[in-house]
């Protein structure tokens, strides 16, 4: 399931400014959740998002900034399960 939710997300994910909320990183984002619903549904845990956010942070340390923390993980976990909700 983790290996799915990294390719979803991916086109937001890998981006450096993913965290930034410029208007391309939210659309890129809304576009991850659209591809997200679609190949894995709104049914995924918030552990498994959880893990794969911090893989995208160990991966890629330099687009992820210091203060992108286990919180503010957490902050997008909420994000997109909300997300992946209101997908329904």
């Amino acid at each position: 399931m983790q290996d799915k939710i990294y390719e979803a997300i991916e086109c937001w994910a890998r981006v450096p400014t993913c965290y930034t909320g410029h208007p391309e990183d939210i659309k890129r984002f809304n576009a991850a959740m659209i591809k997200l619903y679609l190949e894995v549904g709104a049914n995924i845990s918030a552990e498994d998002i959880r893990q794969v956010l911090k893989k995208y942070r160990e991966k890629t340390p330099s687009f992820w900034p210091d203060d992108m923390s286990d919180k503010k993980i957490e902050e997008y976990v909420e994000k997109i399960l909300l997300s992946l909700k209101k997908l329904q």
